[in-house]
């Protein structure tokens, strides 16, 4: 479609039926018409959860960074819609957004926090590489799928920017710090220091020799 077809469409962008909605949406996403820009930020507070989203997708396609404030404030808005604008923010491979990805680690819903994990490791840098080494290292769960994100992660991580972090938590990133023996968390005996002689044994008083 040309530019005609898309101002038709634009010009039903605000009807009350969700489902105009949803097919004005899927055609901008399939245009990619920049015209259409200021319109998909409005749509990132539709009622509708598909028009949502799916305003976010096309968002990213057009690629302009211009939409990533309004894609925070649908991230915070829209906690359903979490895992699709995450994939939209990670697209402009703006470092700027790390901040806000970060607390989704320890999110409780699986799927964001794995698309959380998988976005900030691509957009990560040496300046936060450590730090979500310390949040991966802490997640803590049974789930397969997350045990694997995580040492997915942690290896990609390991690869690219090489830290000298080796705690067993970031290495073995299913643990934590809590799940270790405590035998583990007790400081080594100190040796001896060269030279010095070894402490005398207490004296003992022998009673029986005084009697």
């Amino acid at each position: 479609g040309g530019p005609r077809v898309v101002d038709a469409v634009l010009s039903l962008f605000n009807d009350p039926d969700d489902e105009i909605r949803r097919a004005v949406i899927e055609i901008l996403n399939t245009t990619q018409d920049k015209r259409a820009f200021d319109y998909l930020i409005k749509a990132t507070q539709d009622q509708d959860w598909w028009v949502r989203e799916r305003a976010a997708d096309a968002l990213a396609k057009i690629g302009d960074r211009k939409a990533i404030p309004a894609l925070v404030s649908m991230l915070r808005a829209s906690p359903s819609s979490a895992p699709a604008v995450i994939r939209a923010l990670s697209s402009f491979g703006d470092r700027r957004v790390i901040p806000h990805l970060m607390p989704l680690v320890k999110a409780p819903d699986k799927s964001v926090k794995i698309e959380a994990i998988n976005s900030l490791v691509r957009l990560t840098d040496q300046n936060h590489a450590d730090t979500l080494r310390m949040q991966l290292a802490a997640e803590r769960s049974d789930d397969t799928e997350v045990i694997n994100a995580v040492k997915d992660a942690v290896r990609n991580l390991d690869q690219r920017f090489p830290s000298g972090v080796t705690d067993t938590a970031i290495r073995m990133p299913e643990r934590t710090l809590l799940d270790r023996d405590l035998s583990e968390l007790e400081p080594p005996t100190p040796p001896p220091l060269s030279g010095a002689a070894e402490p005398a044994e207490p004296a003992t008083l022998d009673i029986l020799a005084l009697i």
